[in-house]
């Protein structure tokens, strides 16, 4: 697969994760106690930090490796 194509999947899968502890609360899956807790955060900064790399896979140049050969 392309470097986008990754990209694009692990950037779709870390916002889903964002959204799913953002709205744990309201659709009823709370881990602890009610409110916003250290699990939500936790899940937040999860689905944060997978989404900002799938942005860098997505869009970051990629590095050439080694010296070209010669023709």
């Amino acid at each position: 697969m392309k470097r986008t194509v990754v990209g694009g999947i692990v950037m779709a899968v870390g916002a889903v994760v964002v959204l799913f502890f953002l709205l744990a609360d309201p659709i009823g899956v709370t881990i602890g106690d009610s409110g916003f807790g250290w699990e939500e955060m936790f899940g937040v900064i999860v689905g944060a930090g997978t989404l900002l790399v799938g942005l860098a896979l997505a869009f970051a140049e990629p590095r050439e490796t080694g010296t070209p050969l010669p023709h």
